[in-house]
């Protein structure tokens, strides 16, 4: 029996492992009482993925030989792979009392107490490995990760880089090893590790797959795309990769080679979440919202917790406004139950803070933000938050996207506090947060790109607001009030909303000065064509703008339309714009496209084509509007009967140009005709109009300040009052 035993775990070593359970049934024929051999049969059988026949016979061994060590170890390891975490926990305890220096236990004991979420349990099993064998780099590696569970980035990467040093071949530890530096704010670091281990393991796709993340994350599209085209040359059919890369095709505003990948996609998988949320996207883009609906629903119903697809899906309802305000206030207070579970809910609603008083301290405020960086959020930030009364607030940053430039240098510097969230879950992120014991938080994000609302849903704050980001109800029964002006949400709308509006007694916008734009120039054009036109995302310029703005332009038989956008270049989407021109009697030839200029100041010397800006509807300007009334431009919006479609109208009302806002299609045509016609009055604007800016409240840094802090201190005082009604 000792020869034919030394031969089966021949077979075993050398991987021939169906040979081994043949020859190991025949032993076992012979003499089932042998623990060795049906040990080296449940590593057989673990090897070819046969779990429970390998737990069976592990579980025999282990009977046959209780006073082995490595037969109860080898016992838990199936257990554990068959998801049975208590079992497997007793049975590496009993191994380990039989052989308390046993670090392959240890190691296998922290796997399962990691399972359950013990964490604290699972590093003192790590830690007693790597003290039996410092040169175990999985005991390392998986140190690295529990204290990363842990929130203790700093500690996991001193111990994933004793990982890295003894074993550089284990790709787990590279990847590990980015995580805890993108948890600790050195994304660049982070991205130089991934690249070095690509660099060592070229085509090998997790890393491929992990650097193409990250290129993507930091808004790098030409390297993510080129990552993913490799990865799709060794791996065609991955279906992840196919995905991955429409993604970065639609950040291109390549939408139908997008579009062509995901059909591609869902063809091999029709259930695949990621491809009918990216396809939502897509279709979104195009101005086809309706057709958009049906990808992120159909995304939802395969992952009723996908949080992302419910926010696409709420942004789409909200920005093409196509279906009424009662519907998409009763679709946002579905998010959170796709984000939390009822229990998390549960515990948010039931969280209590303990604060003194505002009198003789600062108040904290907090800002929750995806846009602390270049985005046109940001500009209506920084402006009001330079000036912020330091003596009464006390500012902390949260910023969360991994992409950081030299405006977040400009907010950092601004900053008390500036803690990164990335890399963090909600509720840990939610507890980092009122560890600062942050009295008021402003989240900026919405259902826009990269938030992190789930943040706010797991209550981080006694008082906890929106502002400036989004165009609609978060929906969230923990966001106490939206932050907006009488223009934005007149009182009738207020039903529209779940939390509170809070309305300010000024335009909630102020934006920073674009003094390094050119100046404004501007002569009418020799043959007599008058210019009007929009700089807005082309996803805007829908049919309702069309049909609008054709009025305009048959009422003016000499004049053009002049539309710039990077979405320009897709064929697509001026096919669907010159259609449905066409269709309104505005012919090809009176149509004129600009993609992107080379650079932002190149982009803002244009406006000098612009006679009149016109507004898109239902969903209008913000920054756009801005920047062509910087320029010099007029602009002419009709007030709409949502907030995306009343933004516009907010920008007049603070710049003190009422007479530009249009009640109705009719007074928006004659309006508009009234300007154009007026080249005096056009000129004038030119040299005028940015110092109208300047004296306006779109430019009043400091009151807005001052209006903000007041209703700070007062949306506290209010949650005071009501905490001290409940004692």
């Amino acid at each position: 029996m000792p020869i034919e035993l030394a031969a089966l775990a021949r077979l075993c070593d050398a991987g021939q492992h169906a040979a081994a359970l043949r020859q190991g049934a025949a032993l076992l024929q012979r003499d089932p009482t042998q623990s060795r051999v049906w040990g080296l049969m449940a590593e057989s059988f673990f090897a070819l993925g046969q779990i429970e026949p390998a737990l069976t016979a592990a579980t025999q061994a282990a009977r046959l030989e209780p006073r082995s060590a490595a037969a109860q170890s080898n016992l838990g390891v199936m257990l554990k792979q068959a998801g049975r975490y208590e079992d497997a926990i007793a049975a590496f305890e009993r191994a380990l009392v039989l052989r308390p220096a046993f670090p392959a236990a240890l190691v296998n004991l922290g796997s399962a107490l990691s399972a359950l979420e013990r964490f604290a349990a699972a590093e003192d099993a790590y830690r007693r490995a790597v003290a039996l064998a410092p040169d175990l780099a999985q005991a390392w590696n998986n140190l690295g990760n529990v204290l990363w569970q842990q929130d203790r980035p700093a500690e996991a990467e001193q111990a994933l880089r004793c990982a890295l040093a003894l074993d550089p071949s284990l790709i787990d530890v590279h990847l590990n090893l980015a995580k805890t530096l993108v948890a600790q704010g050195q994304r660049e670091a982070a991205l130089a590790v991934r690249e070095a281990a690509l660099a060592r393991f070229p085509d090998h796709i997790e890393l491929l797959r992990a650097v193409a993340g990250a290129k993507f994350n930091h808004e790098q599209w030409l390297e993510a795309e080129a990552l993913c085209r490799h990865a799709l040359a060794h791996a065609p059919r991955d279906v992840d990769f196919q995905v991955s890369l429409a993604a970065v095709l639609i950040r291109q505003r390549r939408l139908e080679e997008s579009i062509e990948w995901l059909r591609r996609a869902l063809a091999a998988d029709p259930n695949h979440v990621g491809a009918h949320t990216n396809l939502g996207i897509a279709l979104a883009d195009l101005g086809d919202a309706e057709a958009a609906e049906v990808h992120f629903r159909r995304a939802l119903e395969r992952a009723p917790r996908c949080a992302q697809a419910h926010s696409k899906l709420l942004f789409a309802m909200a920005y093409s406004v196509y279906c009424s305000p009662a519907r998409l206030r009763d679709e946002a207070t579905r998010w959170e139950h796709h984000a939390l579970s009822a229990a998390a809910r549960a515990t948010a609603r039931a969280r209590r803070f303990d604060r003194p008083p505002r009198a003789g301290r600062k108040l904290r405020l907090g800002v929750l933000s995806a846009e602390l960086r270049r985005h046109a959020v940001a500009y209506f930030l920084l402006p009001w938050l330079r000036v912020l009364d330091r003596q009464q607030f006390a500012l902390y940053l949260y910023p969360l996207g991994q992409k950081q430039d030299e405006i977040s240098d400009r907010f950092r510097a601004l900053a008390d506090g500036w803690t990164p969230l990335v890399g963090l879950s909600d509720a840990r992120a939610a507890q980092r947060i009122r560890d600062d014991e942050i009295d008021i938080l402003l989240e900026t994000s919405g259902h826009t790109a990269n938030h992190r609302l789930g943040i706010v849903a797991h209550r981080a704050a006694p008082v906890q607001c929106h502002y400036i980001g989004y165009f609609a109800t978060t929906g969230l029964s923990e966001m106490d009030y939206f932050i907006a002006d009488a223009t934005l949400i007149p009182p009738e709308h207020d039903d529209r909303f779940v939390e509170q509006v809070w309305r300010l007694e000024r335009t909630r916008y102020v934006y920073e000065p674009l003094e390094d734009a050119p100046p404004p120039r501007w002569a009418p054009d020799p043959d007599g064509t008058l210019w009007l036109g929009s700089f807005n995302n082309f996803t805007k310029v829908r049919a309702e703008s069309l049909a609008l703005w054709a009025k305009v332009l048959r009422a003016l038989p000499a004049a053009k339309l002049l539309l710039k956008h990077a979405q320009a270049d897709d064929r697509a989407v001026r096919t669907r714009i010159l259609a449905t021109l066409a269709a309104q009697g505005v012919p090809e030839e009176r149509v004129q496209f600009l993609s992107y200029a080379p650079s932002w100041r190149d982009h803002m010397d244009q406006y000098a084509r612009l006679d009149l800006a016109l507004d898109t509807v239902p969903y209008n300007s913000a920054t756009t509007g801005f920047d062509a009334l910087w320029m010099g431009v007029p602009l002419i919006t009709l007030l709409g009967d949502s907030f995306g479609g009343r933004m516009a109208a907010s920008l007049l009302t603070g710049l003190g140009r009422t007479e530009w806002i249009a009640r109705d299609e009719d007074e928006f045509v004659t309006r508009a005709v009234a300007v154009a016609r007026d080249i005096e009055q056009r000129r004038r604007l030119r040299a005028t109009l940015r110092d109208e800016l300047r004296a306006s409240e779109l430019c009043d840094a400091a009151g807005l300040a001052r209006v903000l802090e007041a209703s700070f201190a007062r949306m506290f005082d209010l949650w005071s009052a009501r905490q001290a009604a409940r004692e």
